[in-house]
């Protein structure tokens, strides 16, 4: 007899979802692995899940954690020196940096990683107070 295996893998609430990809796509962040095409993937998979510009496609949820995370990590290892943001502006920060990479095409052949560095030392700069409501 063959043990259940649903039960025996604990489901990772919701909520958790996002550090859990931080903590997966960390060192993606640092390496160059994540491409310019994985960016603009994940940017499309976030517009479909949390932008309601269409019917959700639960095909993309995946690349839409995926970009979370990568920017989740981003931010992490960033935060406080190069640009300054409260952890719970990072919503708000990912909504600024979607409209931002949308409005830029020349961002399409860019670096994400500096990609995201420019968006949000720009928004966020460091000697200011960090406030969630900035941009």
């Amino acid at each position: 007899m063959k043990p259940n295996l649903a039960r025996l893998v604990p489901l990772v609430p919701k909520r958790f979802a996002v550090a859990i990809a931080a903590i997966l796509t960390m060192p993606l962040a640092h390496s160059g692995v994540y491409s310019a095409e994985d960016f603009r993937s994940g940017v499309r998979a976030y517009e479909a899940i949390y932008g309601g510009l269409r019917q959700p496609d639960p095909g993309t949820q995946g690349s839409a954690f995926e970009f979370l995370g990568y920017v989740k990590a981003l931010a992490d290892s960033q935060n406080g020196s190069t640009f300054c943001f409260r952890q719970d502006a990072f919503p708000r920060a990912v909504s600024l940096l979607v409209r931002h990479y949308n409005a830029q095409p020349a961002w399409r052949d860019r670096d994400p990683a500096a990609v995201v560095i420019d968006v949000l030392s720009r928004a966020y700069p460091c000697g200011t107070m960090p406030v969630a409501a900035r941009p």
